[in-house]
């Protein structure tokens, strides 16, 4: 599962409720190392309640090579639903890395993930509404993995087992 989306329905009864609901969007289990480049995006839809509420995401992206493990968190996403402007989306290919602190502010975020070396890697996003009154949003977020350079050994030996010379 190199990618999926995934689009529910959540809710929240006031500011202080959260109904966290939470969705694994890929899990790759690559046979050897390679670098991988992502592309992460999540939406609002109908909103019924709150005329200003906030979705809130949050993905984690779990790699792994060999015996080892990294947790990369992408910095919380924040839509701010309105009905009169419709659908909502936000994407993205690459997002800032914070420095070593405890308490990492928009400061301390010094440099860009774009890509990364794995041969598995787990994707979860966590969603949830903020809101000021009893409030009901449609939410879909997507996650996409892809080998930045897809080279099969085999290839070069004429055979192609998953017929990639076709295409269509």
């Amino acid at each position: 599962m190199w990618g999926s989306s995934e689009s529910i329905k959540i809710s929240t009864t006031g500011p202080s409720a959260f109904n966290v609901f939470e969705k694994q969007l890929a899990r790759v289990d690559y046979g050897r190392p390679d670098t991988w480049t992502f592309a992460l995006s999540a939406s609002i839809g109908s909103i019924t309640g709150d005329p200003v509420l906030t979705a809130e995401f949050d993905f984690k992206i779990v790699i792994g090579l060999g015996r080892s493990t990294a947790v990369l968190v992408v910095p919380r996403v924040l839509i701010v639903g309105n009905p009169a402007l419709g659908s909502r989306t936000w994407f993205c290919t690459q997002f800032l890395s914070p420095k070593f602190e405890l308490f990492p502010t928009p400061e301390t975020y010094d440099s860009f993930v774009r890509d990364f070396p794995a041969q598995s890697i787990n994707c979860s996003v966590s969603m949830f509404l903020n809101a000021a009154v009893a409030s009901t949003c449609d939410v879909t977020a997507s996650a996409m993995f892809s080998p930045k350079n897809h080279i099969r050994p085999e290839w070069y030996q004429g055979k192609f087992p998953g017929n990639e010379q076709a295409g269509t």
